[in-house]
């Protein structure tokens, strides 16, 4: 308080990280990133040669009007990725969840919501069986890799849709502000939209303004590794990119204006 007014500080930030072993968290302890008439906080964890085992209770919510607490891990291994997002929200945890796993395959069932979404898996495939939920008054994010295959199995859902329409001072539409974006990207395997999965990129007032960006490697003679034959449902997308790209690796490591011409020319054609 200062006098006749008051002001709520933000939640905070923690920040923890092992380098070589694991973070855990007791049963018993507080983490405690909320707030009150301002912003959560955020909490940012990095175990990447280990795993994170949160054992107490986290708090990261806000009143109505503010940003929600974020959440940041990165781990060698997840071990129940179903059971910490259900905590997450639990906890209040719906203004950005971001997640990075070094090994393995991780598959995402119905239990991920946030503003922003962002998932890496950096040693094997992601698959999504459910819905990511990233919808909300304002439109949202979405951005899922794999090192292998990302998949999108039959009757799962990316939702980055808005409810209420972003307006300026003239009451005219914001285009940044209503703009959805989802981007998967398929690192060394392919893409998979499987029969029946759902992209909703939707701004309240029903124009589309979403962005929607596939990133995969070429393959064969002039194809991408992008499996999209059944039927997907695209909604609200005011473009698509594909953006193809391929590695090149010097023969015996040497590096020579022949080589960097033979990359150009397959680049170009």
């Amino acid at each position: 308080s200062f006098y006749d007014v008051t002001k709520h500080s933000w939640g905070g930030r923690l920040e923890m990280e092992s380098r070589a072993g694991r973070i855990v968290q007791d049963a018993g302890s507080v983490i405690d990133v909320s707030a009150r008439g301002n912003d959560a906080g955020a909490i940012e964890m990095s175990a990447v040669a280990g795993t994170v085992a949160l054992g107490g209770t986290l708090r990261g919510g806000t009143t109505e009007g503010y940003a929600d607490g974020r959440f940041a891990l990165a781990a060698d291994t997840i071990g129940d990725f179903g059971a910490l997002n259900t905590r997450l929200s639990e906890s209040g945890f719906f203004g950005a969840r971001r997640f990075t796993v070094k090994r393995g395959d991780l598959v995402v069932g119905n239990e991920v919501k946030a503003h922003a979404v962002e998932i890496a898996v950096d040693g094997g495939s992601l698959t999504v069986n459910g819905r990511i939920d990233a919808s909300g008054e304002q439109v949202g994010s979405i951005r899922l890799s794999a090192r292998d295959n990302l998949v999108l199995a039959s009757g799962a859902a990316l939702d980055a849709h808005g409810t209420v329409l972003r307006t300026d001072s003239h009451g005219a539409p914001i285009a940044a502000a209503n703009r959805a974006s989802i981007e998967l990207t398929a690192g060394r395997g392919t893409i998979t939209l499987a029969r029946d999965a759902a992209i909703d990129l939707r701004s309240a007032d029903g124009v589309d303004r979403g962005r929607l960006e596939l990133n995969a490697s070429r393959v064969g003679g002039g194809d991408v590794a992008i499996d999209a034959a059944s039927r997907v449902d695209i909604r609200g997308a005011a473009s698509i990119a594909e953006n193809a790209f391929r590695r090149h690796v010097p023969v015996e490591g040497m590096v020579d204006q022949a080589y960097l011409d033979s990359v150009h020319a397959d680049s170009q054609a």
